[in-house]
This record gives C-alpha cells, sequence and structure tokens, in this order.
C-alpha cells in the first residue's frame, strides 16, 4: 500500500534537484550520488550513503518508505529543520492556493441584489483575511520550530561529539597499509557504532569495543568518520603516502603494483608493450593506470602554488578511444582539484568530471580541456582567492576554489591506457621552488 506521505517525499526530492542544478534524477550517475551524500553529510552532519540515496531516488529497487531519520535528513537538507516541518509548510503552501468558494445567496437575500454583492465581497474579504492569518501562524510556527530544532540539534550533535573519541594510525608507509581505528564512547547507551573507512565502505563496529583496522590499497587522503546510528560524531583524517613516485594499474579489491623501472626515456610512464603483457585484452577492456606521489610537498598551499606540466596520452584503441586522462591535486581537509582532459571529440567526458569538481562551473572555458595529439603543457596558478588555469597556454579556468586554504597532500596522474609524464615542477606563487622533476633516468 503506498505511503500517504509519498507525494510530500516526492516534492522533497524535486526541491533537492532544484538545489544541486542537475536537472532531472532520470539523468544521474553513481558519481552524482556519491557527490550529494558529501554534501548532504557536510550540511546535516548526517551519512547518507550513495546506495540509500540511489533507493530512495529509485534507482535501485526498493519498496519500503524512508525511515524518519532518513527524511528528516533530506528535509533538513532541502532548507526545514526536519520532515514535520516540510510537511507543515506544503500544506500551508497548499491550503493558500485553494479558491475559495463563493457562498449561495439564500432566497431573502435574493431579491436584494446589491446586498448579495457586498455580502460575497465582505466574505470573500473575510476568507482572504483569514487565509492570510493561517499562513503567517502556520509559518511563525514552522519558524519558531526551527529555530528550537536547530539549538537542540546543535546542542545534541556537540553533546554527541564530547561523548567519542576517534583517532586513525597507519601502521607503516607506502601500500598496502593497515590504518588501526582507536575509538570509545562515554555514553552508556551509544547504541549501533560504524566506521566509514572510505566512501561507501561502512562497517558496524562494537560499542564496548576500542579497536577496528581496516586496509587500504591506494595511496591518498581519506576522511574517515565514526558515526552513532547514522549521526556522525568524530571525524579523523588519514593520509596514505607513497616512497616517491608509484605505479599501479586499478584494479577491484587489489591494483596490480607496478615494480619495474617507471623512468623511461627522460619521462615517467608505464611503456603500452608492458602493459598489455599484463592485460592482453586491453582494446575491449582497457584499465586505468595511476601515477600518485603523496605526502612530500610539504606545507605547500593550495591557495598559493604553481603548478606546471606536461603529460602525454600513449593509447588510443577500444574503449580508451578518448583518452580520458586527469591531474589530481589532493589536498587536506579539501575535496581535491582535478584537471579531466579529453581528445577534441570527446570533451562530454571532460565536462562530465568538472561537473562534480570544485570549479566554479560558469567560469571554464570547456573547449580548452581537449587536445589533438602530442604533448599536453597544464599551468596552474593560485594566488590568494583566485586560481587560474591554462591548458596548452589557451587559458580554461579564471575563477575561485572553496576550501583554498588547504595544504596540497599529493599528485596523482589518471591514464585511460596508459601515458607518460615528461616533468613535474611545484612552487609558491611568488616562486619559492618546492619540488622540481623532470624524471631523467
Amino acid at each position: 500500500m503506498p505511503n500517504k506521505e509519498q507525494p510530500y517525499l516526492q516534492q522533497c526530492l524535486y526541491l533537492i534537484e532544484q538545489k544541486t542544478g542537475w536537472g532531472n534524477h532520470v539523468h544521474w550517475t553513481h558519481q552524482d550520488f556519491v557527490c550529494l551524500s558529501e554534501w548532504i553529510l557536510q550540511a546535516t552532519g548526517v551519512s547518507l550513503s550513495s546506495t540509500t540515496l540511489k533507493r530512495i531516488w529509485g534507482k535501485v529497487a526498493y519498496h519500503s518508505f524512508p525511515h524518519i531519520t532518513t527524511l528528516n535528513t533530506l528535509a533538513n537538507y532541502a532548507g526545514y529543520p526536519n520532515w514535520r516541518a516540510f510537511v507543515a509548510a506544503q500544506n500551508a503552501q497548499a491550503s493558500q492556493q485553494i479558491p475559495q468558494q463563493a457562498a449561495k445567496p439564500t432566497p431573502a437575500l435574493a431579491i436584494m441584489p446589491h446586498v448579495v454583492a457586498h455580502d460575497r465581497r465582505d466574505r470573500m474579504h473575510i476568507a482572504r483575511a483569514t487565509g492570510i492569518m493561517l499562513l503567517f501562524i502556520t509559518g511563525t510556527l514552522v519558524l519558531l520550530s526551527a529555530i528550537f530544532s536547530t539549538y537542540h540539534t546543535s546542542k545534541e550533535r556537540s553533546a554527541a561529539t564530547e561523548a567519542y573519541t576517534f583517532s586513525a594510525h597507519p601502521v607503516t608507509t607506502g601500500v598496502p597499509n593497515t590504518v588501526i581505528f582507536q575509538y570509545d564512547s562515554s555514553t552508556e547507551d551509544a547504541g549501533s557504532l560504524s566506521i566509514q573507512s572510505s566512501g561507501d565502505q561502512t562497517q558496524l563496529v562494537a560499542a564496548d569495543g576500542h579497536r577496528h583496522t581496516a586496509l587500504y590499497y591506494y595511496p591518498g587522503v581519506y576522511q574517515t568518520r565514526l558515526l552513532a546510528g547514522r549521526q556522525v560524531v568524530k571525524t579523523q583524517e588519514v593520509l596514505i603516502d607513497t616512497h616517491g613516485w608509484l605505479a599501479l594499474v586499478e584494479r577491484d579489491p587489489v591494483p596490480l603494483y607496478i615494480k619495474e623501472n617507471i623512468r623511461q626515456q627522460g619521462s615517467l610512464g608505464i611503456p603500452v608493450e608492458m602493459l598489455a603483457s599484463y592485460f592482453p585484452n586491453m582494446q575491449t577492456a582497457t584499465p586505468w593506470v595511476d601515477y600518485y606521489n603523496v605526502g612530500h610537498f610539504g606545507k605547500l598551499q593550495s591557495n598559493n602554488f604553481t603548478l606546471e606540466t606536461e603529460l602525454k596520452s600513449d593509447f588510443n584503441q577500444g574503449d580508451a578511444v578518448c583518452q580520458d586522462t586527469s591531474i589530481v591535486i589532493l589536498r587536506h581537509h579539501a575535496p581535491p582539484i582535478t584537471i579531466p582532459l579529453a581528445i577534441t571529440g570527446c570533451l562530454a567526458s571532460a565536462d562530465q568530471a568538472l561537473k562534480f569538481g570544485v570549479f566554479q562551473y560558469d567560469r571554464l572555458n570547456l573547449p580548452a580541456f581537449g587536445f589533438d595529439a602530442g604533448w599536453v603543457q597544464v599551468k596552474c596558478e593560485a594566488k590568494d582567492s583566485r586560481f587560474k588555469l591554462w591548458i596548452n597556454q589557451q587559458l580554461a579556468y579564471d575563477g575561485t576554489l572553496p576550501a583554498a586554504t588547504s595544504q596540497i597532500a599529493g599528485i596523482v596522474y589518471r591514464f585511460h591506457g596508459t601515458g607518460r609524464i615528461n616533468y613535474l615542477h611545484l612552487g609558491t606563487a611568488d616562486g619559492a621552488v618546492v619540488y622540481a622533476e623532470d624524471f631523467e633516468g
């Protein structure tokens, strides 16, 4: 049997779709739901996984109505203190839009048309005034509910945060790496506890326990979370570094680490022949090759740096015909800066990646992210709140980046197929050199 509140849920989802600016959810991808999950967490403090969001939006078969905690979170993200306040606001809007029916004249008034006209006007004025008064009272109650709920929610979050401790410690350097999570709760009614180690990987842990371990196969910066129920009560950043440059081939669950020398003829890269020896069916199932350097850039700030590099995609066959490539600048406590590239005919794939990045979308020069052949030169310059990007000497972006005061944690190059890096130069905006590599020998 359909839930009587289903229409309200659909309206709430519609408001969230409008808020994202991504259009109808029919066209949303997996990455859209991952991004929305992160935004909801940042705005509400409650974690709704991308899988949960897919179920709510009907992307995954699911026949149950969402739990009230989920409804409260969705309503909160849509701009309301909780689900009940959202429903009340919708009802108030609906009542305002219902047209008032004119009263039928009584026989005594039927012989006095001027009295009937005045009576109808008076009734309409009274009905309109009553509707406005009801709307005002409802709005005031919703506002007071919002203030009350926000105050108590803030106090509850603060109390919940103080009741828990949470820390994370990698046991070694490089990958693979085990991270030991230490957690504790000073409340006797902790309920269900879970640790979100990365992405959607969330595992329940014993409420009366104190230690949990997770295995990391990929380098990078991970924002880990301790959750009580669905409420995030503590966060902890985990850095998985590398011993200099590391090349790997993406594969689930364990990547293929390249042990051979990846410095070839003055550049960093895996030759196509070497990759084909591992993956003989490259044309029908082209792997992604990544080059990582994490944890070796000091205290370089992402609002005060320059980056210059040159790279080249070496494979353009099979499903890698678009030669999708990207440079990812990892940051502490902030989303990464991803610079996607593709051949000019496949700019739609770069556009999709840019849509979910940290750039101001309306400040992008999309054609600049396309290339035809050969080496591609990329230059970034960040100073104060301004960030500029050039690709092959063409200005691709001139705008700002959020959370620009974070430190740079690492650099990743990703190639669909394989590719090479000719050089990488990193420094401060005033010219001080932090890292310079020309990959000779």
